[in-house]
C-alpha cells in the first residue's frame, strides 16, 4: 500500500479547505479530541497547499507542548446547593446577616 502525501481537505458543504490530523490514541486524554481541525481561511487548493505546512508545524508544536506538560486537576465544581434559614428563606452565609441571623437561632 502506498502512503499519500498529506494535503489540504476540502469541506464538503463550504468548500472552505481544511488541515485535518487524527490524534493518536494514546494522545486523546490529554486534548479530549479525536481529530484536529483547522480552517485554512481558503477556498482555493493551490493556496491551501501553500499554508498546510504552516499548519501542520502549528498543531505538532501544540502536541509536544500538550505532552510536556503535567496533567492539570479539574476544576472545582461549584453546586446550586444553597442554605436555607428556618422560615424558607435563603439564609446568608457571611458577613453581618450572617452573624445576625446566628444570633437570632442561637
Amino acid at each position: 500500500m502506498r502512503q499519500l502525501m498529506p494535503q489540504p481537505w476540502k469541506q464538503p458543504k463550504t468548500g472552505v479547505c481544511y488541515f485535518r490530523k487524527i490524534v493518536p490514541e494514546r494522545l486523546r486524554p490529554l486534548g479530549g479530541r479525536r481529530e484536529i481541525e483547522i480552517s485554512l481561511r481558503t477556498k482555493n487548493l493551490c493556496e491551501a497547499k501553500l499554508h498546510y505546512p504552516e499548519a501542520a508545524a502549528r498543531v505538532d508544536q501544540m502536541a509536544r507542548a500538550r505532552a510536556r506538560t503535567p496533567k492539570r486537576r479539574p476544576p472545582h465544581r461549584r453546586t446550586n446547593r444553597r442554605t436555607h434559614a428556618p422560615d424558607g428563606h435563603q439564609a446568608p452565609t457571611h458577613g453581618v446577616l450572617a452573624n445576625r441571623l446566628e444570633e437570632r437561632l442561637s
